[in-house]
């Protein structure tokens, strides 16, 4: 990008999609180069407004796999502490959808599992996956909690209901023991 205009996160998104910028965590060719650039062009021209803008980013305009995708290219560049205030804020935004929560939660969050953000964001995780009785969120919960799941009462309520519905969480529970069905 040769211009300074500021393209908040929603419009960079916009821009990569439209130029078909790479954007996926297992290229090995450019690793994202273009994307990964704009986006330290955007927090060299105004880092406050393009960090808010992420913090606002509108969840309903993306898809899940694309968001998430460029929110992994974006962690990359961003400081560990930009990014935990990001999921921070995300976990409490109502329009947060469950496709990109589950996405967000399995491809992101899963490695802040041990710390506070973490914790809010697996109870918030469970209690979506409960009220909707998802399964896709169900199962990235047990991969990241994998035999840690048992320690949550409400999940492994969920999981013995659901293993009937599911064969891959009907598997999952019994790779980990989590419930006796």
């Amino acid at each position: 990008m040769k211009d300074k205009t500021i393209y908040y996160y929603d419009e960079l998104i916009k821009i990569a999609k439209s130029k078909k910028w790479c954007i996926s965590s297992s290229c090995t060719t450019c690793r994202c180069f273009q994307f990964r650039e704009a986006i330290k062009l955007m927090l060299n021209i105004d880092k406050e407004k393009f960090i808010d803008s992420i913090y606002n980013t509108k969840f309903s305009k993306n898809s899940s796999f694309f968001f998430v995708e460029s929110v992994m290219q974006l962690f990359v560049v961003l400081k560990e502490e930009e990014k935990i205030k990001i999921l921070e804020y995300w976990i409490n935004r109502k329009d947060l959808k469950t496709d990109i929560l589950d996405h967000l939660y399995f491809y992101i969050v899963k490695y802040y599992l041990n710390n506070k953000v973490g914790q809010i964001w697996i109870s918030k995780c469970i209690d979506t996956a409960i009220n909707e009785k998802n399964i896709s969120l169900t199962e990235s919960i047990i991969l990241s909690l994998k035999e840690r799941s048992k320690n949550y009462l409400k999940l492994t309520n969920l999981i013995a209901e659901l293993s009937i519905q599911s064969s891959t969480i009907q598997r999952l529970n019994y790779k980990y023991k989590i419930t006796t069905i």
